[in-house]
């Protein structure tokens, strides 16, 4: 049985409707402090906690934050991942070599050919002085080596000289922007290069050897760095703002001819296509801290001028498909390389070298077997 509201009821239950739907006078952004309870005055106050305020939280410097990184790979952040092993860098390493030929590292290290024109190495710091090498190889920053040694180039011509770098420390950052411009990111490794002039001109200060000299060129110098060990090359290198391990580790490696891996594009690449790096490997700072720790001190510098060789140049390693790369079927890795994907990532780091060879192909398989075998 169906009740009828009275009209009284339903005019009552109107105009509670529509005095809810009113705003109220005090905007409900505003909040109404409350009052402490008898409790809170009676010594149950909310204990402090230990949780510093965020926006009060100290900010790590730069350096040190690169310096901590640096740091903690001073072992292989991959401990249990065995791979690559001394077998397998060789072999790869002559394999390499039978197409690309030899590498070895020069007894002399040369700028220029003996027809005047700057050998390609050059590019990426192989050079006598280090402060030239580590600006060489800043200007190669994601970039390729003909902008980078034409940058270097437009960078002397406007500065009167090679190595002009008193003229270099006292012009404008935008003047030497302009004239590395070719070699991309201009804005940048402008920056990165005065910045380290300036901390060399800083630490003779400091030492009391101020910058006034008959030659000052001569006084911006990083050969000290030839006296100390490696880590502590690596460290004073990558203080620098805009200079990474990457970069430190081409200095060390070519210029002042130090076992160190470098890890660029092209072998960072073939390293996880190679599996020398878990799956889960997808920092270049990893890489380097892993393969250092992996390759021999003998091979790290031919392997790595072969890696880059062959990435630059095998239709099947190389990251563009363009004209005129070697054939695909005869690439020297195609029965020990494959292509890591993302379901190789892993969460138990005991299992990473299980793992990387499940997925890996039969011929994989094998020869990692004959390797290990060999090892």
């Amino acid at each position: 049985m169906s009740v009828r509201r009275s009209p009284r009821s339903h005019a009552a239950n109107s105009n509670r409707r529509a005095v809810k739907s009113e705003p109220d006078e005090e905007s409900p952004k505003k909040r109404v402090k409350k009052e402490p309870s008898a409790d809170d005055i009676h010594g149950h106050e909310k204990q402090p906690t230990n949780k510093q305020p965020r926006n009060k939280s100290p900010k790590k410097d730069l350096t040190s934050q690169k310096l901590a990184k640096l740091e903690s790979y001073s072992q292989t952040p991959y401990p249990n991942y065995k791979r690559p092993t001394p077998a397998e860098c060789k072999h790869v390493n002559d394999l390499l070599a039978k197409v690309h030929g030899k590498h070895e590292r020069p007894v002399d290290i040369k700028i220029e050919r003996s027809d005047g024109t700057e050998r390609r190495g050059a590019a990426c710091g192989e050079v006598p002085s280090v402060l030239d090498a580590l600006v060489r190889t800043v200007l190669s920053q994601n970039t390729t080596s003909k902008n980078s040694m034409q940058a270097k180039r437009d960078m002397d011509a406007h500065f009167g000289g090679k190595e002009q770098w008193a003229k270099i420390d006292a012009a404008p950052v935008e003047e030497l922007e302009d004239a590395i411009r070719v070699a991309g990111l201009a804005p940048s490794k402008s920056r990165t290069i005065k910045g380290i002039l300036e901390s060399i001109r800083q630490r003779k200060k400091e030492e009391g050897d101020d910058v006034k000299t008959e030659d000052p060129n001569k006084s911006f110098s990083l050969d000290y760095l030839h006296e100390m060990p490696d880590d502590a090359c690596m460290r004073e290198l990558v203080s620098h703002k805009g200079v990474g391990p990457k970069t430190a580790s081409c200095v060390l490696l070519f210029c002042m001819k130090r076992a160190s891996f470098a890890v660029d594009t092209h072998v960072f690449r073939l390293s996880k296509a190679l599996g020398w790096v878990p799956p889960k490997c997808n920092s270049r700072d990893a890489c380097y801290a892993h393969l250092d720790a992996h390759i021999p001190a003998d091979l790290k510098y031919p392997l790595h001028t072969l890696l880059i060789v062959h990435g630059r140049n095998c239709a099947r390693c190389s990251a563009h498909k363009r004209a005129g790369l070697t054939d695909a079927a005869k690439c020297p890795l195609k029965e020990l390389s494959r292509k890591p994907s993302e379901e190789d990532e892993l969460s138990d780091e005991d299992d990473e070298q299980d793992s990387a060879l499940k997925h890996a192909s039969p011929d994989v398989k094998q020869a990692v077997a004959k390797l290990e075998a060999m090892s």
